[in-house]
């Protein structure tokens, strides 16, 4: 009754296996404590026995580790812990452990308490290559961390990594490369730190010689350092103000207004990259305009005939290009239709003949050019001011057929 049920164990990922046994055993030792010492004993004796001969285990060639079991009897002292114990380590035993000792139990071949340890420990490997590979990575390679307890619980867990590889008798990293994975991990805090920590900060590190000259003593230095620095600034609150002394309601409000600000500039940072960006749209043909006395105007067509009467009289003529009368230009403020004059479209959607919606438009710029082409034979058309203002309209037509096939193109694909 005085001792809990222990945490259960699963396999779970190998590269973690001999960490997680480690925390276990923790764990099994601070419930048994208050049950006294004789389970305490009882306990020390379990785990050194299956010690023993998993040490042996990992020495020996492959095809002779399954002869090797604990061969050790428990004392006659101890069988009543043991009958009390067992069932609650064997509860704790991965699913696949608990079914090998389930079957040797039903043989006949009850495994004590520091049997089904071994069987525990061959299944988590520590002292493993797993095991050890993952040591050289954290103590090569620790998180980076921004906060203050992240750090400390970082650094601590660093050092007990190193602790773990000197027990393994794995060979250690260089003092440069040891240094570059122990300043990596709270470099962060102290950089962003309150002008008197970052200050403190700088000074060590002038005085030390780093990052140049790297020994172990300085190693040292920078760990009391940080582990005294870090642990300070937990009891503080984070980031704020280390100087051992309450803010006053002022430095309060300064450090809330600082932080609204940082927290209004991300937002509106955010949201201006969440904002669509405007998709390009294709160049529309713009109608081609020339300069009468200071007034842009369109273009004039069938500049070498007849002014259209229709045209002068109403600005509309429903005949648009076909139209063997001419069509004078109109101020480009007008906002008028070039085809046929109205107002409420522009050339582009226009159904008369020559403009943008005509399905035969291809047809009537054909004859237009006829026309002009057996007016320029006649004689009666030429580069005059209105020849031109018919040129540049064609170009115009041109760049409007250019758009307009390639719309066409783009709705087809």
């Amino acid at each position: 009754a005085f001792v809990p049920d222990f945490p259960k164990l699963e396999l779970g990922e190998p590269s973690t296996r001999a960490n997680r046994l480690l925390s276990w055993n923790i764990t099994v030792e601070q419930s048994i404590a208050p049950a006294g010492p004789h389970i305490i004993s009882w306990w020390t004796w379990c785990r050194n026995e299956a010690k023993k001969s998993y040490d042996l285990f990992i020495k020996m060639p492959m095809h002779e580790r399954e002869s090797i079991v604990p061969t050790a009897v428990t004392p006659t002292a101890w069988l009543q812990l043991e009958a009390w114990m067992r069932p609650r380590v064997l509860d704790s035993l991965p699913k696949d452990t608990k079914e090998w000792v389930s079957m040797r139990a039903r043989s006949g071949r009850v495994d004590p308490v520091h049997v089904l340890l071994y069987y525990m420990m061959k299944s988590f490997a520590p002292g493993g290559a797993d095991e050890k590979v993952q040591l050289i990575n954290s103590v090569r390679n620790p998180n980076v961390c921004s906060q203050p307890r992240a750090a400390q619980v970082e650094l601590l867990r660093w050092k007990e990594n190193l602790r773990r590889c000197a027990q393994l008798g794995c060979y250690p990293p260089d003092v440069v490369c040891a240094y570059q994975a122990m300043e990596s991990i709270f470099s962060s805090v102290f950089d962003k730190a309150e002008t008197l920590l970052h200050s403190r900060w700088v000074n060590l590190r002038n005085s030390l010689g780093l990052p140049h000259v790297i020994n172990v003593q300085a190693i040292e230095q920078v760990s009391k350092f940080a582990e005294a620095e870090l642990g300070a600034l937990v009891l503080h609150g984070g980031a704020g103000l280390n100087t051992g002394l309450p803010l006053t309601d002022n430095q309060k409000n300064r450090q809330n207004q600082i932080k609204e600000t940082e927290k209004k500039r991300v937002a509106a940072l955010r949201a201006a990259q969440q904002q669509p960006q405007p998709q390009p749209q294709p160049q529309q043909a713009q109608a081609a305009a020339v300069t009468i006395d200071g007034v842009r105007c369109t273009s004039t067509t069938s500049s070498w005939a007849s002014p259209c009467r229709d045209w002068d009289n109403t600005k509309l003529c429903k005949r648009g290009i076909s139209c063997h009368f001419a069509h004078k230009g109109f101020p480009v403020s007008e906002s008028r239709c070039i085809t046929c004059g109205a107002g409420d479209h522009n050339g582009k959607d226009c159904k008369a003949p020559g403009g943008g919606a005509d399905p035969d438009r291809q047809k009537t710029w054909d004859e237009y050019r006829k026309r002009k082409e057996a007016a320029a034979a006649q004689g009666n058309f030429g580069l005059s001011k209105g020849g031109r203002e018919s040129l540049r309209f064609e170009q115009y037509n041109n760049n409007l057929n250019h758009n307009h096939n390639h719309n066409r193109h783009r709705q087809q694909q």
